[in-house]
């Protein structure tokens, strides 16, 4: 079923719960077992697994989206497909920001002011970059700074033992929004950007700062026909 806006309310203040509940985990732990069925350190990041298993738990039932084995919804995680899913080549409900290639200009809806609410799934890349370039986070909310803006995020994928992208935890990222356009100019870059080449973690910091693809946008895919329900009772 399709959730109303006052359904997604408490759908995403279910996912605040759920995240609050969970992160963070450090790889090894109760949480990180849960979170992560199939993991193996040293092969790929655990990323996509946080952001999988809440949308599992929040009840959707989209096969082509959600990447976990639950044979009641008919679904099946497949090795690999984290992010291919939530991404799905940009097709909506995944509201696209950036192109995926390089050199590609599309239209940035961020830039008329268009966010991310709790909940969503946010897709970083380096367009022309490399599959280590990927990352999904989940959104928890935005908070401005004067004229700075912040996003409160939970993320696995995270530095962990041996420098392995195991862990999870919450952080808090500066956003480069894009630049409006002045008469006369240069046509201005759409994108937005994590800024991660200043990030005061030393850990987390980048060469490069990281485009914003997107986000998968849970008020737009199908849920279970008891999620509501179990939400509202805080199950």
């Amino acid at each position: 079923m399709k959730m109303n806006g006052e359904q997604m309310d408490v759908i995403r203040a279910k996912a605040r719960k759920l995240l609050d509940e969970y992160v963070p985990f450090k790889w090894g732990d109760a949480h990180s077992k849960e979170i992560c069925p199939g993991y193996s350190p040293g092969f790929g990041t655990t990323c996509g697994f946080l952001c999988h298993w809440l949308m599992w738990r929040l009840g959707v039932k989209d096969a082509s989206r959600v990447n976990w084995t639950d044979e009641k919804r008919g679904l099946k995680a497949m090795p690999g497909d984290n992010i291919k899913r939530i991404y799905k080549g940009g097709e909506a409900p995944f509201i696209r920001c950036a192109s995926y290639d390089k050199g590609i200009s599309i239209p940035n809806p961020m830039a008329t002011g268009a966010r991310p609410r709790t909940g969503d799934i946010v897709f970083l890349y380096r367009p022309g970059g490399v599959q280590a370039d990927e990352h999904v986070f989940v959104f928890v909310s935005e908070e401005r700074v004067v004229d700075e803006v912040f996003w409160n995020t939970a993320e696995a994928g995270q530095p962990g033992a041996n420098n392995l992208s195991t862990d999870a935890r919450f952080r808090k990222r500066r956003i480069l929004l894009p630049k409006q356009p002045t008469p006369g100019a240069l046509k201005p870059d759409p994108a937005a950007y994590c800024d991660e080449v200043k990030d005061p973690d030393f850990a987390v910091r980048r060469s490069a700062n990281r485009t914003i693809i997107g986000w998968l946008d849970l008020g737009n895919l199908d849920y279970t026909d008891d999620a509501f329900e179990l939400a509202l009772k805080g199950g």
